[in-house]
């Protein structure tokens, strides 16, 4: 019995998290940072952040010497990867510092 529960082990509980994850989420709180000083507001927020996602995204492409599959699960991770927690981070930095700057 006891050989049988060590081989039957529950998966890890933290996982290696994706380059592209950690990078996208540091690059869309830098950029959330500029937007917020710069006061962009509404759609133009956006329009920063999605023009700064798509650029690290080639740069990282670029990086890999445009073989993403040793680094990646699957080639789409290096576009699409924590993108949503991107953007969240992104929104959080960006009122923030819209407000310390705009509004205080």
């Amino acid at each position: 019995a006891g050989a049988a529960f060590a081989r039957a082990r529950a998966p890890p509980l933290l996982t290696p998290r994706s380059p592209a994850r950690c990078s996208r989420v540091f690059v869309a709180i830098l950029s959330g940072c500029v937007a917020g000083v710069l006061g962009l507001t509404g759609l133009s927020g956006f329009v920063a952040f999605f023009a700064t996602a798509p650029l690290l995204s080639a740069g990282l492409y670029v990086k890999v010497g445009c073989q993403p599959k040793p680094f990646f699960k699957t080639p789409s991770d290096i576009w699409f990867d924590g993108v949503m927690q991107a953007m969240l981070s992104y929104i959080l930095f960006w009122t923030l510092f819209y407000d310390i700057v705009h509004i205080y």
